[in-house]
């Protein structure tokens, strides 16, 4: 008996860690982009519209490539 509530508390506590962990990540990565957002906003959106740009140009030219590089097929 005492095994079973020492697995589901070390059970509740790695879930706990893991929420934890969770949330310090989720942090680090957005507060940053918030500051950054709210001191120089024209800088930011400026920033994220060349990126989504970027990514759609690489989508492309990638799309492209692998719509050429099929053979078409060779009838004699």
């Amino acid at each position: 008996m005492k095994a079973k509530i020492k697995s589901k508390f070390l059970s509740l506590l790695l879930l706990a860690g893991f929420i934890l962990a969770c949330a310090a990540a989720a942090f680090v990565v957005t507060a940053p982009l918030w500051l950054f957002a709210s001191k120089k906003p024209a800088v930011y959106s400026a920033l994220l519209i060349a990126l989504a740009a970027a990514f759609f140009v690489f989508k492309t030219v990638r799309w492209a490539i692998k719509r050429g590089a099929k053979k078409p097929d060779a009838k004699d």
